[in-house]
């Protein structure tokens, strides 16, 4: 209180009296010291400094629960750790704390990706993990964010105690983007890259989905996970025919080319797509799209990369990709899967999944 009047009435110095009696209310004098000719001897605006002098004697509780919605995580005050409401402010606390109330048990966890309000727009944002009942260690957290093609800047964890007695950890992580993918995302909008790049994390926190090269085409190319592991799957499936590229070189090259990964999975939901109407005229479509692109590309290893991955596709009879099981199985035609060795069987089924 005594610098919000200092400020205002531009004092250079303070004083104060106390008065404490049986009553529940207190009586603070305060005395501001001020040159001739400062705010405080002009026009004072009463009813704003009140307002400043309200704001600035209420405690971080009181500042949360102002906030909507705020009575139900009210309970959870208690176990709100001090050096968490140092840092954080309560209209932001909110979301925290509504996210920790609904973790179900031991094991429960729950992902957020924010836009900070002091970070620049495009560059960085927070990226927040709720878990509950164990703590997680920055071995396991650090390497799937920076697979999804992000550095991590800065770290703030804080442990919470429920009422119900379960603990709770929140990690909040600073994390910046390349010049690359921050041009990739510029066209999206926000509730987009979240949901996209959280769903990304959460399955490879789970173990559905591999934690590698071709993760960081979810923000660059705009790919949902899933289909992102189509792309994995192939290289792994490349591989295995004796490609003489790895898949961690197959995953820089579809990084390299963005619309051409995402050209190539329009060509393998054309293809194979249930819902897809007029299936031929599609994949014709599709074809021709992904043929254009690939023309366009410059470098040999990059062009045959691509072209690996366009023969692979077209030479793929049957999938159960959408049927969306843990695993992920294709029927191929070997005679049109470049590079395959001899002797060729006939029809070829691939299965690939992460847990393998």
């Amino acid at each position: 209180m005594s610098g919000v009047l200092q400020r205002r009435l531009g004092g250079t110095g303070v004083e104060y009296t106390a008065r404490v009696s049986e009553s529940r209310l207190a009586l603070v004098h305060f005395t501001v010291t001020a040159e001739p000719d400062a705010p405080g001897f002009g026009e004072v605006d009463v009813a704003a400094l009140q307002v400043e002098l309200t704001e600035a004697v209420r405690t971080w509780e009181d500042r949360l629960l102002s906030q909507p919605d705020a009575a139900d995580v009210a309970p959870l005050l208690p176990g709100v750790p001090e050096a968490y409401k140092a840092v954080v402010e309560p209209q932001h606390a909110l979301a925290d704390l509504h996210r920790i109330a609904a973790l179900t048990g031991p094991g429960a966890f729950d992902v957020r990706l924010y836009q900070s309000a002091t970070a620049p727009a495009a560059l960085e944002r927070r990226f927040t993990l709720y878990l509950a009942g164990a703590p997680a260690t920055l071995t396991a957290v650090l390497p799937l964010l920076q697979q999804l093609g992000v550095d991590v800047l800065d770290e703030r964890p804080s442990e919470f105690v429920r009422p119900d007695g379960l603990r709770c950890w929140l990690y909040d992580f600073g994390l910046r983007v390349d010049a690359g993918t921050t041009a990739a995302i510029a066209e999206r909008s926000d509730d987009a890259i979240e949901s996209g790049f959280c769903r990304a994390f959460s399955a490879a926190w789970r173990g559905d989905a591999e934690s590698d090269g071709f993760s960081a085409l979810v923000l660059r190319a705009g790919l949902p996970w899933r289909e992102v592991a189509v792309l994995r799957a192939y290289a792994q499936y490349a591989r295995q025919v004796g490609s003489l590229y790895g898949p961690q070189y197959m995953a820089d090259t579809l990084l390299a080319y963005p619309a051409v990964a995402r050209a190539l999975l329009a060509l393998f939901r054309a293809r194979f797509d249930p819902e897809v109407p007029a299936r031929a005229e599609a994949e014709d479509a599709a074809l021709a799209a992904v043929r254009e692109l690939i023309d366009a590309v410059t470098g040999l290893d990059a062009d045959r990369i691509l072209r690996g991955y366009l023969a692979m596709i077209t030479a793929t009879l049957r999938t159960n990709w959408f049927r969306n099981r843990p695993f992920l199985s294709f029927k191929l035609d070997p005679a049109q899967v470049p590079g395959m060795p001899a002797p060729r069987p006939r029809f070829e089924i691939f299965v690939y999944s992460p847990r393998v």
